[in-house]
Formats: structure tokens, sequence, C-alpha cells
């Protein structure tokens, strides 16, 4: 059968065993297979959720703006061992996974575990994954439990540790250091939010996401045009304090350049629409 997301996934999953390679040609052919098994694991789960915005595309933006801090910080830093890179961009391809129904253990249909101590969710009749934007990182997190505990080169924890730092809505907790791996993966995912080439049309998406989880009227939204009016401003004043750190080492690579570049023109263009 001809599936299209299996195409995609062959194609970045070779992208990113390069850029393994490049990054670290010490990595051992252990390391290697792991970064493929891994990826192709939770990409095929994460391809397989109906949620309109937090999909297939939304963890590849994810993972490419990850890939781009992760460079910049070995290049400023020099501290980034393979094991490290392996963790950071094996836990970008998980952070959705949680929206994908039954990635985790006593998942039945639309009624879905979402929660460690076995607290449940049934899914309404026709709604979409997206309802689970609330707990989708406690689910990402048992699926990285459960499928990778036996792992001899992944640790479950520390890359549960790293998702929880992509929670969204922005926890009011403010993250004292912004310059771990979980702060930096967490700046990977509102920097490519906010750089995403397709930013208009998948911002529609995002505001009916929101609705659907019953967060849009959490953060007074009535329409997808309160999204786009109010956009520069949020990110102004509560996003890039979290992604400062990660933004500096993106200007480190021509790739990284162009992230940081539509990323403002964005926000340039928000600000001086009429």
């Amino acid at each position: 059968m001809f599936k299209p997301s299996d195409i995609v996934i062959d194609a970045y999953l070779d992208r990113l065993s390069d850029e393994f390679r490049r990054a670290h040609p010490e990595a051992t052919p252990a390391a290697q297979t792991t970064l493929r098994r891994c990826g192709r694991l939770a990409l095929t789960h994460t391809a397989r959720t109906n949620a309109l915005y937090t999909n297939i595309d939304g963890c590849l933006l994810t993972s490419e703006v990850a890939l781009r801090i992760i460079e910049g910080r070995q290049i400023e830093r020099f501290d980034v061992s393979a094991d490290d890179w392996l963790h950071f961009m094996v836990s970008a391809l998980c952070v959705f996974t949680g929206f994908a129904r039954g990635v985790v253990p006593g998942d039945r249909g639309r009624d879905l575990v979402v929660g460690a101590d076995g607290k449940r969710f049934e899914l309404g009749r026709g709604r979409t994954d997206g309802c689970l934007y609330p707990v989708y990182i406690e689910r990402s997190q048992l699926f990285v439990r459960h499928y990778f505990r036996t792992d001899p080169l992944i640790e479950a924890e520390r890359i549960a540790d790293y998702l929880d730092y992509m929670r969204f809505p922005i926890p009011k907790e403010d993250v004292v250091d912004r310059d771990t791996l979980g702060a930096l993966l967490g700046a990977a995912q509102l920097i490519g939010h906010a750089a995403d080439p397709r930013f208009h049309q998948r911002l529609k998406r995002f505001y009916c996401q929101l609705e659907e989880a019953g967060l849009a009227e959490i953060m007074n939204y009535r329409n997808a045009q309160d999204v786009l009016d109010t956009y520069p401003q949020r990110f102004w004043k509560h996003i890039l304090p979290q992604i400062e750190v990660a933004l500096s080492y993106l200007k480190y690579t021509g790739e990284g350049q162009i992230w940081l570049a539509r990323m403002n023109a964005h926000m340039l263009a928000e600000e001086h629409r009429d």
C-alpha cells in the first residue's frame, strides 16, 4: 500500500542519520541503529494522529529546529556528546506521540490512559486527537517509558524529563536555566511554531485544536484572527524570554539563520499589518 507518510519518515531518518554521522563520526553503529529504530517508532505513531496541528508536520518542524540548536550549541560550547545528541533528537521525535491513540498500554479505542496513576480520558464521539492537548506530555512520557524501557542505549527517564519542558500552554513557573538540553528542546518547539513556513495556514489549525481542547477560551481567543492579532505581543512578552538562549545558537549555521530570519519576518509582518 502506498503511504506518503512512510516516504517522509524514511527520507527524514536518512537525513538525521547523515547529520548524526557528520556531527559525531565517533558514534557507534549501534547508536545509529538506535536513532533509526526509535525515530521510526515515534514518527510512525505520530503519523497516525488526526490532530489538526500537533501532528507529524509539527513534529518535524520541532525536530528541524532542535537539530540546528544542538548544532549551534556544539559549535559554541563543544560539550555535546554523541549520547547527548541521540537523546536530544529522539526526544524531539517523540514529542507528539501522546496524541496518537493506542500508544500507551491500557488504551482502549477512545478510552485512553492519561496518567501514570491510571487516570483515563474518553475522547468524545467525532472528536479529534487534538482534545488531548492538556495531557499529551503525560502520554508521550508513558510512551517513552514503555517502549524504551529495555533499550540498552536509551535512558527512558532522561527523555521523559526533556519532554516535560515541552508542555503547552507554557507553565507559569519560570525555568531558571534555559541552557539545559530540556529547556532548549522546549525552545525548539516554540521557535518551530513562530518560524513555520506555513505560519498563516497552520495558525488556523492551531486555533481549531485549541478550541476543541477547551484552551481557546482560557487563552481569550474567540477565533483564529484573535490568535494572529495577539501573537506578536504574546511572542515578545512571553515566548522570547523562553527561547533567547536557543536563538543565540541558531546564528552559527546557515540553516539556523534561515529559521531566525523567517521567525523575525513573521513577527514584523504581523506587527505592521494594516
